[in-house]
């Protein structure tokens, strides 16, 4: 902090890079016979960064203006201390558990590996689909931590912030108005951590299906990116829900009305169609049907069936100001994770066009 006061941000940027430690080892002293307790290492460097890592992850307001004062003004002055008493008093000061933070940066071992592709494709409507897989390649601790990063497109440069919630794999889908033709990962490096960059292999998308309940429709399309479409899926054994059945070849659905409850386990292959890279992958997959569904995707009128009157129901609450669906998820009839024209598409699409069927899709 006294080197970015005096010289600036670049220069405490600087100066971290000589504290910059990616070796193994937990900060936490697990044995005071056998352990180092000033391993230079772990104890002075990996642990400045713990603290430029908090700083990052609560923002400079909250670091500066509640972090600092609340530990400066604890009943700690003046006294010993332990990583629990300060995990304690910046949950409180934030008013959020900030345990995990500590669990992994002084508890846990090494730093994240971070490697990332991605694919920018267009959508048919003039805006790009963009899909990032982001892995932690490490052995041991998988880290949560926010992700600046800078999306280099052909309209200009966009910085956000993206959470990897601890993952081995995360798969995230984003639209831009822009092609991205690159990005800048952790631009002014709040991580200690490394990064690659690689090609985005055949990856199935998404990386869970839904579950479903007891004799509700289930309705699951497997979808993927990367390599050469078109992709073709086969199964390669295990168990569906009873009553389901999977259309294969380039379709890669999943349909049918579950008859049992109970969880099940089965592995599908997908293919992409360039013979040349012989890009394949087993995907083992579950999916839970439990007993009770609290509702069913499309009944956004709440009558207990499916009919032209829910379609109707969406369209008044989307445009003239009706009701709105309770519980609000009943109305997401192509479970997309909003309700809009495009349910009441799906849902006449299926009443007269023998469409998908609407499924139990999320908890109310």
């Amino acid at each position: 902090l006294y080197e970015e006061a005096r010289f600036g941000f670049t220069a405490y940027k600087n100066y971290l890079q000589s504290q910059r430690y990616l070796g193994g080892g937990t900060v936490y002293v697990e044995n005071l016979l056998t352990d180092d307790i000033f391993d230079g290492n772990l104890t002075y460097d990996k642990a400045s960064w713990v603290v430029h890592m908090l700083r990052g992850v609560v923002g400079d307001d909250n670091f500066f203006n509640v972090v600092l004062p609340a530990w400066y003004n604890s009943s700690f002055q003046y006294s010993s201390v332990t990583t629990e008493d300060f995990s304690s008093v910046v949950s409180t000061a934030l008013g959020e558990d900030m345990s995990w933070f500590f669990n992994e940066w002084i508890y846990g071992d090494g730093h994240p590996d971070y490697q990332f592709a991605y694919e920018s494709t267009p959508d048919g409507n003039g805006d790009y689909d963009f899909v990032m897989l982001l892995k932690q390649t490490q052995s041991g601790t998988h880290f949560k931590m926010p992700i600046r990063m800078t999306f280099q497109t052909t309209g200009g440069d966009i910085d956000t912030t993206i959470w990897n919630e601890a993952d081995a794999v995360q798969l995230y889908e984003l639209t831009f108005a822009d092609s991205v033709t690159g990005i800048v990962f952790d631009p002014d490096q709040w991580i200690l951590r490394t990064v690659s960059e690689t090609t985005l292999m055949t990856t199935f998308l998404p990386s869970s299906l839904p579950d479903g309940y007891e004799g509700f429709p289930y309705y699951a399309k497997l979808e993927a990116v990367g390599g050469v479409a078109p992709y073709h899926w086969t199964f390669q054994g295990g168990d569906l829900p009873f009553g389901c059945s999977f259309d294969g070849d380039t379709v890669g659905v999943i349909t049918g009305t579950p008859s049992f409850a109970a969880d099940y386990f089965f592995t599908i292959r997908v293919e992409d169609s360039d013979p040349g890279t012989n890009d394949a992958h087993n995907i083992a997959m579950e999916i839970s049907i439990s007993p009770d569904a609290p509702f069913v995707a499309g009944d956004a009128d709440g009558s207990g069936s499916i009919s032209v009157g829910d379609a109707v129901f969406i369209i008044n609450y989307i445009f003239g100001g009706g009701p709105a669906p309770d519980p609000l998820s009943a109305g997401d009839a192509d479970c997309s994770g909003a309700i809009s024209i495009g349910d009441a598409v799906y849902l006449i699409n299926f009443i007269f066009g023998g469409g998908p069927a609407p499924a139990v899709c999320s908890a109310p």
